[in-house]
């Protein structure tokens, strides 16, 4: 009977060895969270673009402020003819009182000062690039309106200065420092700038130290070899022989390895996106082998340790993912991946905010150049415009098909057509009989077959009214 009950509990302990106990580190077993590790090597290896705008406006604005000084009022060209130190904003500011007259001019003043001066003389190279109108300056409406649109590209300016910091070497540099943190840590590893890349370990070193739990989630480089390094199985996928663990330790060729075993492609993702979503393909490894009920794992492990040279191919982030922790976000390479990932949402909200601004700029010059060069009124041919008279009778018609009219019932149809397709009522277009240049008088040899002169007899002539009102006079001869 003895006898019996030793077999049987034998069997039990047997059978519970058996199925508790997990297997040993499979080929190939580690490759899909290696390539998710990957991806996230080679965010980090990623290099932010340098803005294309410039945020002080460039030759754009001083050329919006040129045209602006060219047609200014010469108390305010003179204000700006002061040289040396006593023409500086420094000394202005006080000449002026600025603080009581409230004239924060300290950003816009060296852009006026060049302004007048490469202006000021009307035979300089600036005017001669920028030629007025063949009539002389742009006459009082349009000094008014290169006014109005120099002071709004005086706001754009400013508003582009405010993302200056946002787009800044300061900030691209901000940003690759902490992919460079995440990448390589701050230890062993640390990003080496006269290789532009992680630093291999000065000599071999034991995994047991280098695959502790203290040294998990430090950088991507020291977890990346420790869910690739188990000694007699490729658990990565990637060949790695001995060059990432040999016998018992780590090698100093381990970094290069991963380096060119990762696949060298380009994501075209935007930056903050791409990390978010790896981490959280990262997040979904987090335990699918954890052995024990406290034991975080990432990888494989034939314990409960990721220490053991043949059988264990893991990192641990168990003590990240305790109760009360943040879990994943606290895992130190996690917090500098997502800090770069915010910075570079701030960056690339900026960019686009600061290009928007600049192509306004753009179009703002282009108003103000056209301005410059708008012949005045005054100087336009009267063949071009209709007379005062006929410039009445126009404005009168216009108020007959103001937009109110919606349906074609309440568009007039002998001064206006009816748009179906808009539903706009609109005058009809004017006929002018053509005139001489300057001269207002009909141009010789034209045909007179308009109007009253259309009519050859005095019966026609009489007949011609609108309403009760005669439009034509029959004159004899």
């Amino acid at each position: 009977m003895s006898t019996n009950i030793f077999l049987v509990v034998s069997a039990v302990f047997l059978h519970m060895s058996n199925t508790c106990e997990p297997a040993a580190p499979e080929q190939n077993e580690n490759a899909a969270l290696f390539q998710t590790f990957c991806k996230l090597w080679r965010l980090a290896k990623t290099q932010i673009p340098a803005t294309a705008v410039d945020t002080t406006g460039g030759q754009t604005y001083q050329d919006i402020q040129d045209y602006n000084m060219s047609v200014s009022s010469t108390d305010w060209q003179q204000l700006f003819d002061t040289e040396g130190a006593d023409g500086e904003w420094a000394k202005m500011a006080i000449t002026l009182k600025a603080k009581e007259n409230n004239l924060d001019w300290e950003q816009d003043w060296p852009i006026w000062k060049k302004a007048r001066k490469e202006t000021k003389q009307p035979t300089g190279p600036w005017p001669k690039a920028h030629p007025q109108n063949p009539g002389g300056k742009p006459d009082q409406h349009s000094v008014r309106k290169i006014r109005r649109l120099a002071a709004a590209a005086k706001t754009k300016v400013h508003k582009l200065a405010n993302q200056e910091h946002e787009t800044s070497t300061c900030k691209r540099q901000e940003i690759e420092a902490a992919l460079r943190r995440a990448k390589c840590g701050t230890e062993e590893h640390a990003y080496d700038p006269a290789t532009a890349s992680c630093k291999e370990l000065s000599e071999a070193t034991a995994k047991t130290t280098q695959c502790a739990t203290g040294k998990n989630g430090k950088s991507l480089a020291n977890d990346i070899i420790c869910v690739c390094a188990a000694a007699g199985i490729d658990v990565c996928g990637i060949s790695a022989g001995t060059q990432i663990i040999n016998e018992a330790n780590i090698q100093t060729t381990a970094v290069g390895k991963i380096a060119s075993s990762c696949p060298q492609i380009t994501d075209d993702e935007d930056l903050a996106t791409a990390i978010d979503t790896t981490l959280a393909t990262l997040g979904a490894h987090i335990g699918q082998r954890k052995y024990g009920a406290a034991v975080h794992l990432l990888g494989t492990s034939h314990t409960t340790a990721c220490t053991a040279s043949d059988s264990a191919a893991c990192i641990a982030y168990t003590t990240y993912c305790a109760s009360n922790s943040k879990g994943l976000a606290a895992v130190p390479l996690v917090e500098q991946l997502r800090h770069a990932a915010k910075l570079y949402r701030q960056y690339r909200q900026a960019d686009t905010a600061a290009t928007t601004l600049a192509q306004q700029l753009t179009e703002l010059g282009e108003d103000i150049a056209r301005e410059y060069t708008q012949k005045p009124e005054s100087l336009i041919e009267s063949g071009n415009h209709p007379a005062a008279g006929q410039k009445e009778e126009n404005k009168q018609q216009q108020n007959k098909c103001i937009l109110r009219n919606k349906t074609a019932g309440e568009c007039p149809a002998t001064d206006c057509d009816y748009d179906s397709d808009k539903r706009e009522c609109k005058p009809k277009p004017v006929t002018e009989t053509p005139a001489a240049a300057g001269t207002g008088e009909t141009a010789a040899g034209a045909a007179t077959t308009t109007g009253c002169a259309k009519h050859k007899n005095q019966p026609d002539c009489e007949k011609d009214k609108t309403g009760e009102k005669q439009n034509c006079a029959f004159r004899k001869g």
